[in-house]
């Protein structure tokens, strides 16, 4: 799984300056450490499939763990019906989905976080 907008955003692409187009999040890895710490690596594409950036986030106390998850968890499905690999994974996706929105929002102030679904 992995996160993609809905709909074309600016971005900064460096050099090149701002560029408006489809982007696709992937998190390329990502380690948790008992219940005090957790981070993540991850990529941008752009619609083409092209790297744009890569960056990483961390939540380094139990208390960021549980303000995340308070955050996300209307998003989430039962618990009970959902097999534990892909809860956690998709704990980690909305996660990432609040990180990516928090990213895009400065230059795409009418984003919604329902603007970067889960694909």
């Amino acid at each position: 799984m992995q996160l993609r907008t809905k709909n074309p955003v600016v971005y900064n692409d460096g050099m090149a300056g701002n560029i408006t187009g489809l982007l696709t999040g992937i998190i390329k890895n990502y380690s948790r450490i008992e219940n005090s710490y957790f981070g993540a690596n991850y990529l941008y594409n752009d619609e083409h499939e092209k790297p744009k950036f890569e960056g990483s986030f961390t939540l380094n106390t139990r208390q960021e763990i549980i303000d995340t998850y308070d955050l996300i968890k209307g998003d989430l499905p039962a618990y009970d019906e959902t097999p534990e690999p892909d809860y956690e994974e998709l704990k980690t996706l909305y996660a990432f989905r609040l990180k990516m929105y928090e990213e895009l929002l400065t230059l795409n102030p009418g984003l919604l976080i329902t603007d970067i679904e889960i694909v």
